[in-house]
């Protein structure tokens, strides 16, 4: 069964106990990926291969808030200051993902006839863990 999107919530936290929901968001990505390596030998038809390191990036998208001190300030700061922040994602009420992260970069972009955009995005600093 397909879920809402307006359903997920992209969270940080300072010390993985309290997770302040980042406000404006209206876009969310996670990507996650692994470095196979090849483990073929001369008598395999077939090539071999093992997973070894993971690696995960998120990107948040959404609107400038400047009033989010717990969320956009958060990540802003910890960029600034190049602090680690815990990042939350719930695809819906309670299922998703948290890691800790780097603030890899954020993006304000504004034009005339539109709204201040701000675009987030973080890179893992260690395992990921399921949350349900």
């Amino acid at each position: 069964m397909a879920l809402k999107g307006s359903a997920a919530s992209f969270n940080v936290s300072v010390d993985d106990v309290t997770y302040y929901a980042v406000g404006e968001i209206n876009n969310l990505a996670m990507n996650g990926d692994g470095e196979n390596i090849d483990i073929s030998k001369f008598t395999d038809n077939y090539r071999g291969r093992i997973q070894a390191l993971k690696d995960i990036n998120y990107t948040a998208d959404g609107f400038w808030n400047k009033a989010d001190t717990t969320g956009q300030i958060a990540a802003r700061l910890a960029w600034l200051n190049d602090t680690t922040l815990y990042v939350k994602v719930l695809v819906d009420a309670s299922n998703g993902w948290k890691q800790l992260v780097k603030v890899l970069s954020i993006t304000i972009n504004t034009t005339a006839d539109g709204a201040v955009e701000a675009s987030f995005e973080f890179t893992g600093n260690g395992d990921v863990t399921a949350v349900s």
